[in-house]
């Protein structure tokens, strides 16, 4: 048996607390969210429905992982140009 320990945030809504339009984009999110497959975005893995809340089980980024992804796809500044 193969054991596989993922480190997850879990993002809860309460259901109770959004009107119907507020409601409708959260389900939207989770709809565009099940789509996307990309590096920068963080991956949803799972969603939990209750009465009068919704569990998201998605990735942690954490801040030096996001800072190193920006650091690796972003070109460094060129040097300030000189004065006359």
């Amino acid at each position: 048996m193969l054991l596989l320990i993922v480190q997850v945030a879990i993002k809860i809504i309460d259901k109770t607390q959004l009107d119907d339009a507020n409601l409708k984009k959260v389900f939207r999110e989770i709809e565009i969210l099940k789509m996307l497959d990309h590096p920068n975005i963080t991956k949803l893995y799972q969603v939990r429905e209750q009465l009068c809340r919704v569990w998201w089980y998605c990735d942690v980024l954490s801040t030096v992982l996001i800072l190193f992804r920006l650091l690796s796809v972003v070109p460094p500044l060129p040097p300030p140009a000189g004065r006359l």
